[in-house]
């Protein structure tokens, strides 16, 4: 059962909009109490345990500050383009719908 307290202490740390999570007697951590049971029926302890946020609260760590995976850098943010340029040899072609709601 400690075991079980550690995995949802972590699921809880990687998934900070859960507020609940469903571990199996096998230790497998599910989001949905509906999951949880149908895979608990193909164990033989079909024992499914919930876990709250609220009651681990003060046993969870704090997420720490993700750092970038190696190899990627962080690209500066760019203006929207407004405008598409046409592409040389391509004749454009008014949109057939866009006539049906100018009236």
């Amino acid at each position: 059962m400690e075991n079980q307290k550690e995995l949802a202490i972590d699921y809880f740390n990687r998934h900070q909009m859960s507020t609940e999570c469903y571990i199996t007697s096998d230790d497998r951590v599910f989001h949905r109490e509906g999951m949880a049971q149908s895979f608990a029926n193909t164990l033989d302890n079909k024992e499914v345990v919930k876990y709250s946020r609220e009651s681990l609260t003060e046993e969870a760590e704090p997420v720490s500050e993700v750092e970038p995976m190696a190899g990627i850098e962080e690209v500066e943010q760019t203006e929207p383009v407004s405008e598409v340029e046409p592409v040389a040899g391509i004749e454009e072609v008014e949109n057939p719908k866009s006539k049906k709601n100018k009236g």
